[in-house]
């Protein structure tokens, strides 16, 4: 009884190891084999697209490629792994499949087809490949450029077995489409397939939204990528900028620019700049943020006693970028020169710097550098040169400093009537007295109509003018520089001709000087 019973048990046991050989032999033919047999199967079935719809949902969109049967096609995806997983069963003769389980934002997602007959026999694989969708990635704004940077997987197809390998898409053209601050979606360009990023201009705030569409510009097939969106917040933009003056001060050791512009435009500077010779390059001087719509600055630079100074002036936006810009602004250089002994010829250069030009120039004079100045004279806005006569005897240490002012004319945008002025000019006198040689009492100029010296340094102190006629005779006589010969003896008018003089003075030094010469009266 007991070896029955072993006997029994043995042959049971040799039973389920042949049951589980042939099971285990089963299952490794179709590991090895039944790839191989998809393989050869022959193409019943084409992937037209994979697109990624509005909701980001995909569509899988294909086509038969032999008769109706009542058969279904099995939808692949690709996991993160890299394994395909059966996702649907769709039974024949729908022709496509929404794929809601993902979200075509987050990646590109890959997807292949295998269709069975009722018979659940395998009858083809969609061409032996995956097709991929577009991923349109995180848009890069840059908000100092203007541009928005998209950047994109392509539309890709690979095989499905072993290592994925590339094969050629399918599609030859790529289209960019833009919606603003949701507007129409408008496309920006049709491009070639192989285009995988592209920079987009922004002109205006807002939210931007794109979608890559690639097309087969012969079949018209098309598939399309997720929607991605961007709010763009421009830079605030100054709007007005003037200049209100550029001065020379009156130490001749700077300029003193005042400037009038938006505040409005955050982080918003105002750039200086001026030009140096004889590089004939702008130095940038500083970069000052505006304060009250006003930007005050101080240029230490001598320079401004040898010749007029350029400035180049920009306010700048956030992104340091300039907005608006002011070429060529000019300070005042004035120049003297001594005619002779008596008078002085200033001459300058036109401002440049106000929007409606210069009103007028006001000359200035003063004696000493601890006097005021005071004005002598103006010109037009089209002149440019000025002549001192000093036709009054001035009692001064020898030398007079002249300075240039400039008015703004009326009608300024902001309301303001500025002025700016030159720089110093310093004249010294190097005689002390210039003595006519001839004078009309008749003559149109009030100063060509007597006869006296005029005084260039004189100090106060002994002084004495005598003139006699052609016998010797004294005619004339003055102890006061004030009084002039008039042309007259005793009120009665003289004979036209040649008259002596003879004067004497303290000069400047202290030293007494006599000087002799001749008149000629002209009648």
């Amino acid at each position: 009884m007991t070896r029955k019973l072993h006997r029994s048990v043995h042959r049971q046991l040799n039973a389920f190891e042949g049951f589980l050989f042939n099971f285990s032999l089963l299952v490794f033919c179709q590991t090895i084999f039944f790839p191989i047999a998809w393989s050869q199967a022959p193409e019943s079935i084409r992937i037209d697209s994979v697109t990624v719809l509005s909701n980001n949902h995909i569509q899988i969109g294909w086509t038969y490629l032999i008769g109706p049967t009542n058969g279904y096609a099995e939808v692949h995806r690709r996991l993160d792994n890299g394994l395909y997983a059966v996702i649907a069963r769709v039974p024949m003769p729908q022709s496509f499949y929404i794929d809601n389980g993902i979200s075509g934002a987050d990646k590109a997602y890959s997807y292949y087809l295998v269709a069975y007959d009722e018979n659940n026999n395998v009858i083809g694989r969609s061409d032996n490949d995956a097709h991929q969708t577009i991923f349109l990635q995180s848009s890069q704004p840059d908000i100092c450029r203007a541009e928005i940077d998209l950047g994109w997987q392509n539309y890709a197809l690979s095989t499905t077995v072993g290592n994925p390998i590339p094969l050629p898409s399918p599609f030859n053209q790529v289209i960019i489409y833009l919606s603003v601050n949701s507007e129409k979606y408008q496309p920006l360009g049709v491009f070639e397939s192989s285009l995988k990023g592209f920079p987009v201009k922004v002109d205006v705030s807002g939210r931007y939204c794109f979608y890559i569409k690639t097309r087969q510009s012969t079949t018209g097939i098309t598939a399309s990528s997720n929607i991605r969106c961007t709010d763009i917040n421009l830079p605030g933009k100054p709007s007005f900028f003037h200049v209100r003056y550029a001065s020379v001060n009156e130490l001749n050791t700077g300029t003193h620019l005042l400037l009038h512009a938006d505040d409005n435009a955050p982080s918003g500077k105002v750039r200086i700049e001026r030009l140096e010779k004889p590089q004939q390059k702008f130095l940038i001087l500083a970069s000052i943020p505006v304060q009250n719509n006003t930007v005050s600055f101080n240029d230490l630079n001598p320079g401004v006693a040898v010749e007029p100074q350029i400035y180049r002036l920009s306010i700048l936006d956030s992104c340091q970028k300039e907005v608006i810009v002011i070429e060529n602004l000019h300070t005042i250089f004035l120049s003297a020169q001594l005619q002779g002994p008596e008078p002085v010829l200033l001459s300058w250069n036109q401002y440049h710097g106000w929007d409606r030009g210069v009103d007028r120039y006001i000359i200035q004079r003063k004696s000493k550098p601890s006097d005021q100045f005071t004005d002598i004279g103006f010109t037009e806005a089209n002149q440019t040169s000025f002549t001192d006569f000093l036709n009054e005897t001035i009692t001064t240490t020898g030398s007079f400093y002249y300075r240039l002012k400039a008015l703004e004319a009326e009608g300024n945008p902001f309301g303001f009537i500025d002025e700016s002025f030159s720089n110093t000019q310093q004249i010294t006198f190097n005689s002390d007295v210039f003595i006519p040689n001839a004078f009309n009492p008749s003559s149109p100029i009030e100063q060509n109509r007597v006869f006296k010296p005029v005084f260039m340094r004189l100090q106060h102190g002994i002084y004495k003018m005598m003139i006699f006629n052609r016998w010797g005779q004294q005619i004339f006589l003055s102890q006061d520089t004030e009084i002039s010969w008039n042309g007259t003896i005793n009120g009665k008018t003289a004979d036209a001709g040649v008259y002596s003089w003879v004067i004497s003075y303290e000069d400047s030094s202290g030293n007494q000087q006599v000087k002799r010469g001749t008149v000629l009266l002209l009648r």
